[in-house]
Order: structure tokens, then sequence, then C-alpha cells
């Protein structure tokens, strides 16, 4: 198909065209011929299902359901380790279970904490109140040792007590221990092998033992294994909510039903073993919101052989991160001492209670 097509062209200037100079306009047809379009055809397959390929579909035939009846599984014996079912439910309160939970859920929320500088002999008159018939001036500095920490100083709470004791580190430790009633050991607890198996012994025979915080894995999952584990967490520098779970435990006498509770940087908290034997004594709300098990233990107490063991969560001392060593940053309501240190000095005034 041929197209066309008249265009008019103009000359403006002369010495473009030439032929039209002297002319107004002039006009032209020029011819273009065009070719005509291509077209395309496409196939479109559609596919058709072979019915005969596969076999109908029939649906399952359902058979009606029996009833079976599970064994009840026997109790297993205790092995301290946590998880297992050790059957434990014969309706001792042992800080863990519905009344320990009741108590907890009811406790009343803790307000303003306000620190207090501490009299020299808050502790002393402490203990004439709650502890009249002990003659602590009969103690001797071999019933008591301590092994220092580089965190906590218990031995600071025994020297406003007037307790005497002997202090060193673990080196040695056998000598020690051979007359004495109480072993503290102070955070962080870091003990060699042979000294673990030495405090074992000691507990084994009849030894009460106190230990602080990050002594929980420094040696006490060693020396008492099955018994209380660190569950790897750790807390923050704070005071937190702390309630007695086990109201009629002698460990707290004398001491408020709820209070506050100092916690330094990075307590390690603590999972319970399923053991007879113990009993967490205080727990805390704000604390449950962060261990793996949810129990918030801050105090808890075990019988290890014929001894005694008390672990706590923080430390026995008043403070380790202010300006004066009297400074007490969570003072109980009641006692006027913390609710940590009442738990401690009550297991220090029983283990130094009984005769050797």
């Amino acid at each position: 198909m041929i197209l066309s097509i008249a265009m008019m062209t103009f000359c403006a200037s002369s010495e473009i065209l030439p032929a039209c100079a002297g002319q107004s306009s002039t006009s032209r047809v020029e011819v273009i011929e065009v070719q005509p379009a291509t077209t395309y055809y496409t196939t479109r397959v559609q596919k058709v299902p072979n019915t005969g390929k596969y076999s109908r579909y029939k649906p399952p035939v359902v058979h009606t359901q029996v009833q079976h009846v599970l064994p009840q599984k026997a109790p297993t014996v205790l092995t301290g380790r946590v998880g297992e079912d050790d059957n434990l439910d014969d309706g001792v309160n042992r800080g863990t279970g519905d009344v320990a939970n009741d108590l907890l859920k009811q406790a009343p929320v803790l307000g303003r904490v306000k620190q207090v500088h501490l009299a020299s002999d808050v502790f002393r008159r402490w203990i004439n109140v709650n502890y009249p018939d002990l003659p602590v001036a009969a103690i001797k500095p071999s019933d008591v040792v301590v092994i220092k920490g580089r965190y906590d100083h218990a031995e600071h709470v025994l020297d406003a007590c007037k307790i005497p004791y002997v202090t060193g580190d673990n080196s040695n430790l056998a000598n020690r221990l051979n007359r004495a009633r109480l072993l503290i050991i102070n955070c962080p607890g870091e003990l060699s092998d042979s000294s673990v198996e030495v405090v074992r012994k000691f507990v084994e025979a009849g030894g009460c033992l106190l230990t602080t915080d990050w002594s929980l894995s420094g040696c006490l999952q060693k020396i008492c294994p099955g018994y209380v584990y660190w569950d790897g967490a750790y807390s923050t520098s704070e005071i937190i909510d702390g309630v007695v779970v086990i109201p009629d435990s002698p460990l707290v006498k004398g001491a408020s039903p709820t209070g506050p509770w100092k916690l330094d940087d990075k307590s390690q908290l603590v999972k319970p073993g399923a053991r007879r034997s113990l009993q967490v004594l205080a727990r805390s709300r704000a604390l449950s919101n962060q261990d793996t098990v949810g129990l918030g233990v801050l105090a808890l107490t075990f019988d290890f052989g014929k001894g005694h063991v008390l672990h706590t969560i923080g430390h026995v001392d008043n403070n380790t991160d202010l300006s004066s060593q009297s400074i007490l940053p969570d003072p109980a309501p009641q006692s006027t001492i913390s609710l940590r240190q009442v738990i401690s000095l009550n297991f220090i005034m029983s283990a130094l209670s009984h005769p050797q």
C-alpha cells in the first residue's frame, strides 16, 4: 500500500533555495512508501487431566475409638535433680508449694525504702531480745571459721555482734575446722577441690555451713551436689521485695513477714533441687520474673548428713557499694536490720546454741 502525503514547504531565504528567490511561497508533493505490518500468531495449549492415571479417592474408614487407661507412674527415688518426678507432694510446706505461693501473692507491695545508719549496738540488742539465754561470752574463736571473700564480709556483722571467730583463706582448712561448729564462706567462695572435700566431710559430720551469693557456683553445688544449682541467670543491683514463705521456721524468728532485700550486681539466682529436707525460707515476686524456674528464691536451707546448710542470695554485710559500712540500704520494718541479716543471724545463733 502506497500512501501519498502532501507536504507544504516554505522558502524563507534565497540562500537556501535559489530557485524560489523572488517568490512568496511554493509547494511540492513528496511520496513516502510505507511497508505493510507483519502479523504474528500464538498457539494456546490446554492440558486435559488424565483421569485414568490415578485411582479414585476413597475416604478413610473411621473406627470407634476405644478408651485407654494410662497406668499410674510409680514414685521414683529421690535424686535431687531438678525436673524429675520426686513425688514431694506430701502436704509439707517447703516454700515452693501452694501455701507459699498464696503467701507470696497476698504479701503487701513494697513501698519506698529509705536507708538508715545503724547504731553500733543494734545487732547486739537484737541478739539479747531473741536469744537472751545464749551465752555469747562463752563462744570461742575456734567455734566459728570465716573464709574471706572479695565481695561479702560477714565478719563485719560478727564483729557488731561481739562473736569471736578465726578467718583466713581456704588453705589449711582441715585444721581450722577440727573444733569448729560453724563455717561461713563469703562470696565468691572460690575453693580448691581438696577444700571442697574437707567442707563436705565437715558438714556431713554435723557442722553448719553458711554461704552467700556467688558461693553457690563457687563451692556449694560442689559440696552438696543435687541440692542446689545456679540456673545461669544473674540479678541486677536493686532492692526487691522479700517475703517469708515458711513463717513457722525457727530461722525467721524475729523477722518481718515482708521486707526489702538488697541484691548486689549479678547475684546468682538459685534453682532448688528436689530434696525432702530442703526448705525455701524467703522468696520475691520481682525476682520470680527473672529466674528460669519462676520461684524467686532468696534464702534456702537443708540438711546434709548430720549437718545443716543455709544459702542466701545477696550478702550478709550491711552493704558493699556505699560510702559507710554503717549504712543499711534495706532495713526491715520491725527489726531495723534487714530480712537477709535476720535469717543469717538466726542460722548463726542456732549453730552456736547446739553443743559441739
